[in-house]
């Protein structure tokens, strides 16, 4: 199993205990709000780390993209780039 996968189900998880904490508070009315509101904080950094990642995969994938001038692919400048340390 990949790095990228198993990050991906930890995320998950992350968001199906946020759900579960959110439907539990709502048992306690008078309870503070204040960690829905550091979870809803958190939640929005993790969007933006996501987002920078994205970003730059993005502009890998452009690079990579645009480098292609071949049509074989002994040839292929995008497999070359990728088998490069």
């Amino acid at each position: 199993m990949s790095i990228a996968w198993l990050s991906a189900l930890v995320r998950f998880g992350q968001f199906v205990l946020d759900i579960k904490r959110l439907l539990d508070v709502q048992n306690n009315p008078n309870d503070s709000c204040a960690f829905i509101d550091e979870m809803i904080q958190n939640q929005l950094i993790r969007i933006q780390e996501a987002q920078k990642e994205l970003a730059m995969l993005e502009k890998s994938l452009a690079s990579l993209a645009s480098s292609c001038n071949n049509h074989t692919v002994e040839g292929c400048s995008i497999l070359h780039q990728l088998q490069s340390p």
